[in-house]
């Protein structure tokens, strides 16, 4: 251990080397910059503790090339776990913690932290030291000062073997002092206490629920309502509204004051909270939340650390299912319930996969429990903004919904109108179903469907953006950033006419309107961008000089998916300041290989709608999209059946093209050939007379003949004149000879 009199020494010694490094280099011909390579320490260290205080100090000193240095000789040491604990005890983990975020010093700063946090794991974790510091609980009253003390210090896992040996009757924990340990142990207690409240015994929960007065805060209130209100045990029921009461108003002498009625609802308020993120869960250090799950290899509970968002998935369906118990048949619960579901399946297999579908799953669930839970279901997940259950709901929907749900109440279904929903995803699946329920008439939204379909044949993974500016030159350099960030862009100079395009397309994810906003003005542009579903839940930037913040301050505050960015010359500046608000933004953009297989899809269906359904959907709107497609190998043959259902000469003319490309294959142009005879039946001949004469010609010498044969009902559906009919008829070889 240094002396404070040699700490003073060596900080003399080392503000005097600093000071003269320059004439030290000078009169020993050594270049200052390798002075900076050498130690500022009298006597280098030799102990883990010598060298640890080495660190802190090289630290002090603005040293970090030293202090790494000392870390590496610290870590070659291999300090075990008593002496990291001893660290941990003298200097605190917020100190490894700093040195960790410290990049002069990584990576020995982070393996020094990982080590650390190891030992103290490997400790708080085994049962015989925890059960022998519980012990001493009840010993004399210093034995049980210090076991508080140690219990304190080693913080959840101590708080979870505490509950679970004071409940049990044999163990011979002095309950009294358990509980007051527990009540001292402050917000590292709250998610094991959490975790019993919820799957514990009732002496568990007992416990727990009587501690949990003592170290919750009033966001944590709502895990305690079941037992308040909903136990059977009334001695549980009386120690969960003690503890409350403690929680809502300052003493468990309040419970009088709490009322039962609306409990459930509160709950369900609660899960709808976290399902959305109004509720939100503050992770630890490192950015991971703790949850008490039930053991099943080994009984009682364990902790699992998990994202702040997979936390609040798993908290909401806990709050959702006790919400049901306690209101059982509540329409509202229910659909809160199977939102929540729906969420965790979506989100547990990734957005990147398939909605999982399989037994057990939610989207069984989901079709099982009938239109009318799934309609309300919908209503409230569209309400919440939850893309991924909206999506599933919409397609479970397919299955056990019709056509008669296309109206309701003489208006538009819900489903119709998820056609205009924010999420491309969710817009799909919609017009998926609908097509599904194969409706017999034409109804309000139809076209909606083909212009889906339309985008989906052409989607690409890149986003794309809307810039609202007055000033073009001003917004164009708002749009070259934005390029730079990968991201299409339109600019358009009015608040209606950016909002027409932001609504429009279902590829933007972005909008960014200058403060000085026209035609609409800010305020009224930004109010019409949430009020209608397609961009209801899109983010919106606003950006302006450096200083006017405050003066959409108000505005921010009412949306989450509002902020404000300065105006900057570098895209990477931006880019920081819209991370966090696109770091929102939920579902991700869809993977290329999902973009692939919604335009194969979407081809089909188009292929279908033209083989008998063109009465219901017009396809027009399809045709340039279509026709791009006809060199895509996976859809060609699907947009070239599509394409013959409309009636134009462009169509016709493509067709003809088709056939006449020698460097298409053989089917390809059989497919053309077979669809240009169709398209010529159906609506005449509008090509040339030189396209024509090229297919009579091209048909002539055609050496395959499936190809051959598909070209012949083009030439008959041409309706030759009658010379032409003479030299077809003539041209057939003549029998050399009767029949047999």
């Amino acid at each position: 251990m240094v002396s404070h009199r040699s700490k003073w020494v060596v900080l003399l010694f080392a503000t005097w080397i600093l000071k003269n490094q320059g004439l030290l280099a000078q009169e020993t011909g050594v270049s200052p910059e390798s002075t900076e390579a050498q130690s500022p320490l009298v006597k280098e260290p030799t102990t883990p503790d010598e060298f640890m205080e080495a660190v802190l100090f090289t630290m002090k000193i603005a040293r970090p090339e030293a202090a790494k240095g000392y870390l590496e000789g610290l870590l070659a040491l291999d300090p075990d776990d008593a002496t990291l604990l001893s660290f941990r005890q003298k200097y605190g983990t917020s100190t490894f913690l700093q040195l960790a975020r410290t990049e002069g010093v990584n990576p020995p700063a982070t393996i020094l932290l990982e080590r650390l946090m190891a030992a103290g794991s490997r400790q708080a974790n085994d049962p015989a030291y925890l059960d022998q510091v519980i012990k001493n609980l009840s010993g004399d009253a210093r034995q049980v000062d210090l076991a508080i003390r140690d219990l304190q210090h080693l913080g959840a896992p101590a708080a979870a073997r505490l509950v679970q040996q004071a409940a049990d009757e044999n163990s011979n924990v002095d309950r009294a002092a358990a509980l007051i340990a527990l009540s001292r142990m402050g917000s590292v207690a709250v998610a094991p206490l959490a975790g019993y409240l919820s799957v514990g015994t009732d002496a568990e929960k007992s416990i727990a629920a009587h501690a949990f007065g003592y170290v919750a805060g009033q966001s944590e209130a709502h895990l305690l309502y079941r037992l308040a209100f909903g136990s059977k045990d009334p001695a549980l029921q009386a120690t969960s509204r003690g503890s409350l009461a403690r929680i809502l108003y300052g003493h468990a002498d309040q419970a009088h004051r709490l009322d039962g009625f609306g409990s459930a609802g509160k709950m369900r308020s609660a899960a709808e909270g976290f399902l959305t993120g109004k509720q939100s869960l503050e992770p630890e250090d490192d950015g991971l939340y703790p949850l008490w799950i039930t053991d099943s290899e080994n009984g009682g509970l364990k902790e699992v650390r998990v994202s702040t968002r997979s936390a609040a998935v798993f908290r909401a369906e806990q709050l959702a299912r006790q919400a049901l118990e306690m209101a059982p048949g509540d329409s509202r619960a229910q659909a809160v319930l199977l939102v929540v579901l729906l969420t965790r399946d979506v989100e547990t297999a990734g957005w990147d996969q398939a909605l999982p579908k399989g037994p057990g799953t939610a989207y069984l669930t989901a079709v099982s429990v009938g239109s009318e839970a799934c309609l309300k279901a919908l209503s409230l997940s569209n309400e919440l903004g939850t893309v991924g259950a909206t999506e599933a709901l919409v397609r479970a929907l397919s299955e056990n919904g019709s056509a008669g749900l296309l109206r309701t109440g003489g208006q538009r279904g819900q489903v119709v109108t998820m056609l205009d929903h924010a999420s491309p995803r969710v817009q799909f699946a919609a017009a998926e179903t609908i097509l599904k329920w194969d409706p017999q008439r034409s109804f309000s939204g139809s076209q909606r469907v083909v212009e889906i379909l339309t985008r989906v044949l052409e989607a690409d993974s890149q986003p794309d953006s809307v810039v609202i500016d007055p000033n073009n030159t001003r917004g164009s350099a708002m749009a070259s950033h934005l390029t730079e960030m990968g991201y299409a862009t339109h600019i358009l100079p009015t608040g209606s006419e950016g909002f027409t395009a932001a609504a429009s397309r279902a590829d933007v994810e972005v909008a960014v309107l200058h403060l000085n906003t026209i035609r609409w003005e800010l305020s009224p542009t930004i109010a019409n961008f949430r009020a209608d579903s397609r961009t209801k839940h899109l983010p919106i930037a606003v950006y302006g000089p450096a200083g006017m913040r405050s003066s959409i301050a108000h505005l921010m505050k009412q949306d989450p998916l509002l902020t404000y960015v300065e105006e900057s010359v570098e895209s990477s500046d931006l880019a920081r300041q819209l991370k966090p608000l696109l770091a929102q933004v939920s579902p991700p953009d869809l993977t290329m290989e999902q973009l692939t297989q919604q335009s194969r899809v979407a081809a089909a269906w188009l292929r279908r709608i033209a083989e008998g359904r063109t009465h219901i959907y017009d396809l027009t709107p399809a045709e340039g999209a279509l026709i791009r497609s006809l060199g895509r190998n996976e859809i060609g043959e699907d947009a070239l059946i599509a394409l013959s259902a409309i009636p134009t000469s462009t169509v016709q003319a493509k067709l003809a093209e088709t056939v006449l490309d020698g460097s298409s294959s053989v089917l390809v142009r059989s497919e053309a050939a077979r669809q240009l005879s169709r398209h010529l039946l159906r609506h005449q001949s509008t090509l040339d007379q030189s396209v024509a004469d090229s297919l009579v010609a091209a048909w002539k010498i055609e050496a395959d003949a499936d190809l051959r044969q598909a070209m012949t009902s083009v030439i008959g559906a041409l309706a030759p004149q009658p010379s032409g009919v003479d030299a077809l008829l003539l041209g057939v070889s003549a029998a050399a000879a009767p029949a047999p």
